[in-house]
């Protein structure tokens, strides 16, 4: 083709259409018209000749570029390394493979010596390489060693040649690491395969059929026990083995190996040839067939295992005794995930085996465990040391545990840590029996201190109202007083002696709740008259102080009536009434209840509300505990013995209810309590009496009585209440005359039996009295008012029971309830 003309002949042409046109414009002769154009028609056919020329030089330019192009590329990113060195080692070119198998930037290798990024010890063979290359004309081949960021070196092979001109090489690099490892841990496993043996106590065998001889590697004539002369036959096999053994392993063999074609794989005993020990090998051997699947070789193994027996005898005891343990047991990685737990931590922490591998220790946390005490645990234990200590925990159902831990790094032969095992006892009870012994150390204490100032208080409380009696029965001895001194006196020692019995009574009543003597007495209790009675009793005295006293009552009259203790609600209801008027000098006092069906079971919810001086938000809490009183500062501007509001909780407790208070320091409180409302009587009609109706007591004047008294002015004091009753009177000051007289006198109608006299007390007294005399009516009199006491005097045959001191309107009530059908 025309466009593959060489380069030479287009020049031709173009020297040739120039020549041609320097003629024509040379000449001076003149053309037609057809010459001119036969003229330009060459120059153009000499255009296009050339353009076509260009054109093609145009193209085999590109494709030359592009073919040197792809050339480069080639030589750059081939996967094999390939570079040019001078004479003097110096890198002159190189591909990113040799850069990459180098381990350097491509930029920093050219023109830099190949020697300086091979190892030390390969420097020699490659200066040896270098000059064999330039010493001859054939390929060179040597291997070098290139320091590696990683423990293993990098191993390079190069091929190398020199150029035409002499003085450069080209050289191929392949990286040969993988090849040179293999070869050398093929070397090594050799080694290691004999050293593994030896150590593991295995040995190797080759059993041929044809001729019924074994060959044995030197471990396997060590656990035999055998020279090199030892018959290696199968019967000299079997004289090896155990007798105890032989029979089985024959059959074994013969029946099972060979006749069954399977593998042989046993544990058996044998005897030791040389030494006669008993020992324990396992056995496992390969069957060899022929192209004919005839028998032709067994190869095999055999392991002396007898320390692997006893080691394995000893893990399971100690494996037993970790699973039966009796502390939970609990074995983590470094990272404190658990990769064993004991059936005891199972037990502990009621988390399952499935729940707790691969958890973290902390699924037990509670949070009441410090984050600084776990810090301190992690240092230690991270150290290398063993930590102690408790902590408190969760089980899966929330309940909470301590757990008594101790917890030790396990550590391999190199001293590393890979494991921490933590030892954990439940401690719940032993906690629980320090904490009681704390509390109860605690409350001991306490009480000591309240039980101490409430002795002091009571010693003021009591001397206080006493100083008023004694006093002022003084200064009535004065003769020279007028009458309305000598009644300024009386009510002056009557409210000093009401005093005194309050703080008696309340002594009583405490007593009596924490002896458990306080019972609870049910009966159907009109709710509203109990406050309208209150209301009544307390009015004259609250108006005397110029407070307001509402009762708010949110039931008709006859509405609401329960079942409960009438005389604890009582109880409550004038101590928490009694403690505004005490600690209120103005404003109001309210007291009421609430009807409170939205509860379940419903209850009736009483309130007092007082605009008193209020209860500090430090004293709240405990303002119900008995003797508290005597711990508030103040507490000298106020009468009382401090156990009002603790008798109060207690009754409130025994209704099954709750008592608490609400309270702004100078501004006033609220006392709300709780009883269940038992309702199965709740409507039912009533007939009321008019607030100042007076019973009309019937007119009893001749009563036969003995007076029972060792103390004259108590024996005094009965005779003067008792003597509108009386047509005679008798007084005996001991058990033993009260029976005398009794014998002498079975008409007396009535006998007040003192209980705690000297020789014979008044239940002995009572009881010998009831042998003859079953009709005559006995009330014990006595100072003791527990309920065990009543109780007792009943027992022993008395009618009824009055405390002292004497009320001489119960003892009233008491005489008509035993003698009003007389008159």
């Amino acid at each position: 083709m025309e466009g593959n003309k060489p380069k030479s002949e287009f020049g031709s042409l173009r020297k040739k259409a120039e020549a041609l046109i320097n003629e024509k414009a040379n000449s001076e002769d003149q053309y037609s018209y057809s010459s001119a154009i036969q003229f330009i028609h060459e120059l153009e056919v000499h255009q296009i000749e050339i353009q076509l020329q260009n054109e093609e030089l145009i193209l085999a330019n590109k494709n030359a570029k592009e073919s040197f192009e792809q050339f480069i590329k080639l030589y750059d990113f081939a996967p094999i390394g390939y570079l040019t060195l001078s004479e003097d080692g110096s890198i002159l070119e190189l591909n990113y493979k040799t850069a990459s198998l180098l381990g350097k930037e491509r930029s920093s290798l050219l023109n830099k010596l190949l020697g300086f990024f091979i190892s030390e010890k390969s420097k020699g063979i490659l200066n040896t390489f270098i000059k064999k290359v330039f010493d001859s004309d054939t390929n060179q081949y040597c291997e070098l060693v290139v320091d590696s960021d990683t423990y293993s070196p990098k191993y390079l092979s190069l091929n190398g040649i020199k150029t035409k001109e002499g003085n450069q090489c080209s050289v191929s690099v392949s990286d040969i690491t993988v090849s040179k490892m293999a070869a050398e841990s093929l070397e090594k496993s050799d080694v290691l395969l004999k050293k593994s043996q030896i150590i593991a106590k295995i040995g190797t065998y080759i059993l041929d059929f044809s001729s019924g001889k074994w060959s044995g590697s030197e471990v396997l004539d060590t656990i035999f026990g055998i020279t090199i002369d030892f018959d290696r036959s199968i019967s000299g096999w079997v004289s090896i083995i155990h007798p105890d053994w032989q029979e089985m392993m024959i059959k074994y063999f013969t029946e099972e190996v060979i006749g069954g074609k399977t593998k042989f794989d046993k544990k058996y005993k044998i005897i030791r040839q040389n030494d006669h020990e008993e020992r324990w090998v396992h056995e496992q051997g390969e069957l060899l067939f022929d192209e004919n699947n005839e028998l032709k070789k067994m190869i095999g193994t055999v392991q002396d295992i007898t320390m692997n027996l006893l080691a394995e005898e000893k893990l399971n005891q100690l494996s037993q005794a970790v699973e039966q343990s009796p502390l939970a047991i609990i074995i983590t990685d470094i990272q404190g995930v658990i990769e064993y737990a004991n059936p005891k931590f199972v037990e502990m922490s009621g988390y399952n085996l499935e729940e707790t591998i691969g958890r973290n220790p902390r699924i037990s946390k509670s949070g009441h465990t410090s984050p600084t005490q776990y810090k301190k645990m992690w240092q230690t234990i991270t150290s290398g040391n063993v930590w102690h200590g408790d902590f408190h925990n969760l089980k899966k159902d929330g309940t909470p545990y301590w757990v008594s831990a101790a917890i030790s790094p396990i550590q391999n032969p190199e001293g590393v840590t890979t494991h921490f095992l933590a030892i954990e006892e439940d401690i719940t009870l032993r906690k629980k029996t320090e904490q009681d012994l704390i509390e109860a150390k605690e409350h001991a204490e306490e009480s000591d201190r309240l039980k101490s100032a409430f002795l002091a208080n009571m010693s003021h409380e009591i001397r206080t109202p006493l100083n008023g009696i004694l006093g002022f029965t003084n200064l009535l001895k004065d003769p020279t007083l007028s009458f309305i001194e000598q009644q300024e006196y009386l009510e002056i020692i009557e409210k000093s002696g009401s005093r005194l019995l309050n703080i008696i009574n309340d002594i009583i009543d405490i007593s009596k709740i924490e002896s458990g003597q306080m019972e609870v007495s049910l009966t159907e209790t009109n709710i509203n008259k109990q406050l309208e009675f209150i209301y009544a009793f307390f009015e004259p005295e609250i108006k005397n102080k110029n407070i307001e006293f509402i009762l708010q009552n949110n039931q008709s009259q006859n509405e609401l009536i329960i079942t409960t203790d009438s005389e604890k609600i009582y109880a409550i209801l004038i101590n928490l009434v009694k403690n505004a008027i005490k600690f209120t000098n103005k404003g109001k006092i309210e007291f009421g209840y609430t009807l409170r069906k939205d509860k379940q079971p419903a209850e009736l919810e009483f309130f007092v509300k007082d605009s008193g001086i209020g209860i500090p938000k430090n004293k709240i809490e405990t303002i119900f505990k008995r003797f508290i009183q005597v711990d508030i500062s103040d507490k000298r501007a106020y009468q009382g013995s401090g156990l009002g509001l603790s008798i109060s909780k207690a009754y409130v407790d025994m209704l099954g209810g709750k008592i608490w208070v609400k309270s702004t320091l100078n501004e006033g409180s609220t006392f709300y309590f709780t009883i269940p409302y038992h309702s199965e009587h709740q409507i039912k009609d009533f007939e009321t009496t008019d607030k100042g109706e007076i019973k009309n007591e019937h007119q009893i004047k001749n009563l036969k009585i003995l007076i029972v008294e060792d103390d004259e002015i108590s024996k005094l004091l009965l005779s003067k209440v008792v003597s509108p009753y009386a047509k005679e009177i008798l007084k005996v000051s001991s058990g033993l005359d009260a029976i005398a007289i009794s014998h002498a006198n079975p008409d007396v109608d009535l006998i007040l039996m003192d209980i705690n006299m000297s020789e014979m007390d008044g239940y002995e007294a009572t009881r010998q009295i009831r042998e003859f005399n079953k009709k005559v009516i006995i009330i014990a009199q006595t100072a003791n008012v527990l309920t065990s006491d009543r109780k007792k005097a009943l027992l022993a045959g008395c009618n009824d029971y009055i405390s002292k001191p004497i009320n001489k309107s119960h003892l009233n009530d008491l005489i008509q309830k035993y003698f009003k059908k007389r008159v």
